[in-house]
């Protein structure tokens, strides 16, 4: 018997992470989400096989008070964790009105390789 020790082939990475103007994409291999980077939406677009899944959707995270929708301000977005099984989306902010911040909020969102699933924290 003789025993060799090989390394593997390179196998590509399915997550990956990349910016376009103001949205953060994260495409796991089975599907792209879009992030906006400004308002805590937190999905634009999602698209699977190329087709976008959410239609004319969107998602909505809102604060209200006194009847009044408050949408989130993004002031901070970066990947915090990317590797070969998960990528980890660190997001924070703030619900404004007329420029007085009302309540800041954290958010991670992780992506999955191969998933087309997401957990937001």
């Amino acid at each position: 018997y003789r025993l060799i020790s090989e390394r593997p082939s390179h196998v590509a990475n399915p997550l990956s992470v990349s910016r376009k103007q103001d949205t953060l994409l994260v495409n796991t291999g089975k599907a792209v989400f879009h992030i906006d980077t400004r308002s805590f939406i937190p999905f634009t677009r999602v698209t699977v096989d190329g087709a976008n899944v959410l239609g004319d959707r969107r998602g909505k995270c809102i604060l209200r008070i006194n009847n009044k929708e408050i949408v989130p301000e993004i002031s901070k977005i970066e990947v915090e964790q990317e590797g070969p099984l998960r990528v980890t989306v660190f997001i924070c902010g703030s619900f404004s009105i007329d420029r007085k911040k009302r309540a800041d909020f954290i958010s991670r969102v992780h992506f999955f390789a191969n998933k087309i699933n997401f957990t937001q924290k």
